[in-house]
């Protein structure tokens, strides 16, 4: 049976939204960034590209018109490389590596790219296109399609008995795991610093060159995340602030999946191999609860010794267990100051 590697992964740092380094620069070129890099590092050149398959949940203005074909070419892959954009929301990225790895699977493809981008900055914005997006019939059935994140958020503490103190425990620590893990350069070996040129105040263009994934706050106290008021406020008993939620963000990743016979002959060392990807769901008020269900053929394949499993990052062999065994970039619309490693193979992305 064929089977599928993940051979290099490759991500732009995680810029803050609006106000942050990335938040001028187009989504293909943030996708192209990554794209380069991942395969510069599985040592890849465009022309043995099958496919580029992208997870982008805001698909319109720059990371429209089918982002994944834009960032192919303007990473210089030539014409005959496809490319394919993909809709999962939260979990947009993770799709577009579970596709790329069951192209190399079923399709007979031998390398194909798969990752995710985002530009916040550029698309959720006063342009953006909001003109007929809420369905009468949806809407007039109470069926909450169109529910925010905060609300839903509140709905899962709320559900869970999940109290403000222990939300903005998780978020200190999220914060001071991450400040540690960038002083002891931690993320180095998977973020691909870009530079560039973004407007000052003033509007004028000054280069920049970003390292390091903003939105860390080294010196957040408990006592200054207690002090923060609940964004939802009309709510009763609200929970939810600008500390212990996540940031909005820019930013994209990509990695290489290669057939395992033909990473082999190139003497690649695989990061991961893909399993299989069940996609649990929830009702709209409350989808950040959805639970993992066990996927057969995923726990099946793990049992034999010789396979791997990908699940919570590890790559030594598992015994079967529920599984949602696909690595990758997620799409970076689940952005995260509540994490604390945000990573090219598993990059946040709600």
């Amino acid at each position: 049976m064929r089977e599928a590697v993940i051979v290099s992964t490759a991500r732009t740092p995680i810029g803050k939204a609006y106000r942050g380094t990335l938040s001028d620069i187009s989504g293909p070129q943030l996708a192209a960034h990554a794209l380069s890099a991942a395969l510069d590092r599985a040592g890849v050149t465009g022309e043995e590209i099958d496919d580029v398959i992208l997870g982008c949940a805001m698909q319109e203005g720059t990371t429209g018109y089918n982002v994944a074909r834009q960032a192919a070419l303007r990473a210089s892959l030539p014409v005959t490389v496809p490319g394919m954009t993909v809709d999962r929301q939260c979990g947009s990225g993770l799709m577009a590596i579970a596709i790329a790895a069951k192209q190399i699977i079923a399709d007979g493809m031998a390398i194909t790219v798969g990752g995710g981008v985002e530009s916040i900055s550029l698309v959720q914005n006063a342009h953006q296109n909001t003109y007929r997006a809420h369905d009468p019939w949806l809407a007039g059935r109470e069926r909450s399609v169109y529910i925010s994140m905060l609300d839903t958020a509140e709905n899962v503490a709320g559900r869970y008995r999940i109290s403000r103190d222990a939300q903005d425990a998780f978020a200190l620590a999220s914060q001071q795991r991450t400040a540690a893990a960038q002083r002891n350069g931690l993320f180095a070996g998977e973020i691909v610093p870009i530079s560039g040129t973004r407007p000052d105040e003033n509007g004028e263009l000054v280069p920049f060159t970003l390292e390091l994934d903003e939105g860390n706050r080294p010196g957040t106290s408990a006592e200054g995340l207690a002090g923060l008021k609940p964004v939802l406020g009309h709510r009763t008993s609200p929970t939810v602030t600008a500390g212990n939620a996540s940031q909005l963000s820019d930013g994209a990743s990509a990695a290489v999946l290669m057939e395992a016979g033909e990473a082999a002959r190139r003497g690649l060392a695989p990061l991961g191999a893909y399993r299989g990807s069940p996609w649990p769901d929830a009702s709209p008020t409350r989808w950040a609860s959805a639970r993992s269900s066990p996927c057969r053929p995923c726990c099946a394949a793990m049992a034999s010794p010789s396979m791997t499993s990908t699940c919570g990052n590890s790559t030594k062999p598992s015994p079967p267990r529920p599984c949602t065994a696909v690595t990758g970039s997620a799409s970076t619309r689940t952005r995260s100051t509540s994490t604390a490693a945000p990573s090219p193979s598993g990059t946040p992305t709600a």
